[in-house]
This record gives C-alpha cells, structure tokens and sequence, in this order.
C-alpha cells in the first residue's frame, strides 16, 4: 500500500490512497475519517505525514474539519476541466454525471454596449436571449444566459433547447465551434440566479463567461453561466509548448 521504497513521497502516496477510498464510494458524503492517529497506524506512517495529506485533501474540497468533531466527507464538488474544447454536456458526461437542461425563457432584447462588442452587433440591434437551468444528478447547478444575434435567434427558435446547444448548432445548422474563450470569476448572484439556483444572497458563485466562435474571428454566441460556489470546482492543465 505505502511503499517507502518508492520516490513518491509518503504523503502524496496516502493522499493518492484516501482519495482513490473517496473516489470509490467507500465513504459516503457525511461519513466520519479514522482519526489521524488510526490513519497513521493504518498506513505505518507519522502523524505529520497523515496531517500534510489530510491538509491537501482539504483544499482539493473532498474533506471538512470540524473542529472538536473531526474529519468528514464532503459532496464530491462537480469538477470542469479545461484542456481541450467541449461542451458542457460532454464535460459532465465524461465525469460519469447525469445532466438535463430546462429552458426557462427565450425573448428577444436590445443589444447593450457588451452585447455589441462581443457579438459585433450594433448597440440597440435586436438580439436573442435563452436562458436556461442545467442540472446536474438531477439538481439544479448552473443558471445560464445565452445571447445570440436575431438572425441566429430565428433558426434556433425552431429547435429543442432542453439539451446541448452546441449539438443543435453542429447537427441541426453545421456550424461547428472554432474555438471558445473563457473568463471565469467569483461573484455575488443576482436575484433571479438566487432564486434559479435555491442559493442565498451572500453565497458565493463562480460566474463564467464563454465566448464561441466559428472560425477565428467570428462569433457565434456567448454565455454567462453562475455556478453554485460550494458545489463546484475548476480544474485547468496547462501544457509548456
């Protein structure tokens, strides 16, 4: 199991241990760790060894400690990657997650100042917006805007929303993504993403910021997505070209 012979360092080996257990579904989400001292016994290491792995454990989001109660479990947080480009259907797909989508409301507004710098549309140009609730295992984990021009607006209108909007793109009208930018920050919700997403006002959120484009100059769409804070994290690999 704990191989000191083995350059890794101890406990980077039993951090690799617990979150394979974690993982796994050996312990569910509330259940109570072995104390530090039965964990070191467990894999014949020190106490210090056990507490640098629990520490990283903690900040990887699998753990909480509660202190005078112990170490416990935590909700495996929805995990986003960013390597190379796709959907978020198929991000969480290729996570083993169920999703679904329900389409909350599609109107037409006015396009403001963002809206024209990003889609390159004239400030005041009637554009489209299509908000929607994606739920994760079934609850509800990310309120979404999307805007499009009117003339992109049109076709979609004929077309079922309540599921990837890059597949209705690809499949429906061939427009195939070029590529996509993103910019992701922490933020406060507004009223409706606090009611949308059954969060209070104080909670923090992730809001992300995507940008699609058709080839390399051309946008299509883009999306503002609030995620829950307390549910999800951000995993990003970067490559040294």
């Amino acid at each position: 199991m704990i191989s000191r012979s083995n350059q890794i360092p101890l406990y980077i080996q039993v951090l690799n241990h617990l979150e394979d257990e974690i993982k796994s579904g050996k312990w569910e989400v509330g259940t109570q760790l072995p104390t530090q001292k039965e964990l070191a016994d467990k894999y014949n290491v020190s106490l210090i060894t056990v507490r640098q792995a629990l520490t990283e454990l903690n900040q990887m989001g699998y753990i909480d400690n509660i202190r005078g109660k112990g170490t416990f479990i935590k909700k495996n947080k929805e995990t986003i990657g960013f390597v190379q480009f796709k959907s978020f259907t198929e991000e969480m797909e290729l996570e083993g997650r169920s999703v679904s989508t329900k389409v909350i409301s599609i109107f037409e507004d006015n396009a403001n100042q963002v809206d024209s710098d990003v889609l390159k549309v004239n400030e005041g140009e009637t554009i489209l917006r299509i908000k929607r609730i994606r739920y994760i295992d079934g609850v509800e984990s990310v309120f979404t805007t999307t805007t499009v021009s009117m003339d992109l607006g049109q076709q979609l209108r004929n077309f079922d929303l309540n599921g990837s909007l890059y597949s209705v793109l690809k499949a429906k009208l061939n427009l195939n993504i070029y590529k996509a930018s993103e910019a992701i920050e922490i933020d406060f919700p507004n009223l409706e993403a606090q009611e949308r997403l059954s969060i209070s006002e104080g909670m923090p959120v992730f809001k992300v910021t995507r940008t699609s484009f058709s080839n390399n100059i051309t946008p299509i769409e883009y999306t503002t997505s609030v995620f829950k804070g307390d549910t999800t994290r951000f995993f990003i690999e970067l490559f040294n070209k």
